[in-house]
């Protein structure tokens, strides 16, 4: 039988929820480098339980009907619409990033 204080309990949660929103917890450009090419054509990463916008870093957990004007989206195309309406396309933000830390012109 193991048995844990109150500080190791608070700390393996601390540690816990850092690993499971490690995604938000990345800069643009971190998120960008981790990506496949797959992945910045489509503008999100697919996880197990979630998608996250490449470029913003917003979560969209699976499972989760979301509205938006006036429709009900499934959270992969939900996604996509909100890479749509906050970020123009994938190809617009990537330009729009600091040159000298992707490497376009």
């Amino acid at each position: 039988m193991i048995t844990l204080d109150i500080h190791q309990t608070q700390t393996y949660y601390v540690y816990r929820r850092l690993d499971e929103t490690s995604d938000c917890l990345m800069t643009d450009i971190d998120r960008l480098t981790n990506a496949s090419l797959e992945e910045l054509k489509q503008g999100y990463v697919e996880a197990a339980d979630r998608f996250t916008c490449l470029c913003c870093g917003e979560p969209f957990e699976k499972g989760i009907i979301y509205p938006a004007d006036g429709r009900l989206y499934e959270a992969g195309r939900f996604t996509r619409h909100h890479i749509e309406t906050e970020h123009g396309s994938v190809f617009d933000y990537l330009l729009s990033l600091d040159k000298s830390a992707t490497g376009l012109t």
